[in-house]
């Protein structure tokens, strides 16, 4: 009779500590006091030229890019560079919610002359348009 009682409270003892359970993970996240973590996910291997220019731009902003590992936020873009314009498009998640979607656009006769630099100044026009919810987004 005492062996059942024991494992009854045994059995008890077991059961209450797991519905105990641990505090929720988002929560531990939202305490988390160091910088904020980046990464940055490019569509395609063209895309992916590109993407120390983001990672400048976050780390320039106090951020710190994670490379494949967890991040609090993601940054992914796509470029369309066609025969006249180049289009970037990137959008800013916190925890899989969009926080930020921007677009930037450079074009015209620097495209057919030098394509490189108006990629890139599309790059930095969408960067630039990021920069209201990067900072008031960063934590110190």
């Amino acid at each position: 009779m005492k062996q059942s009682a024991s494992l009854l409270l045994l059995a008890l003892t077991v059961f209450l500590s797991s519905c105990a359970g641990l505090p929720d993970r988002e929560d531990d996240r939202d305490r988390y006091e160091g910088p904020p973590r980046v990464a940055i996910r490019p569509h395609s291997t063209h895309e992916r030229r590109y993407s120390s220019l983001a990672a400048d731009y976050f780390e320039q902003a106090g951020y710190i890019v994670s490379n494949g590992g967890r991040a609090e936020y993601e940054l992914e873009f796509t470029l369309d560079d066609g025969p006249i314009n180049a289009v970037v498009n990137m959008t800013l998640s916190k925890r899989g919610r969009t926080v930020s979607e921007v677009e930037g656009h450079a074009g015209g006769p620097s495209m057919l002359f030098d394509r490189e630099r108006t990629i890139r100044e599309a790059f930095e026009d969408a960067l630039h348009q990021l920069d209201g919810e990067v900072s008031h987004r960063q934590r110190r």
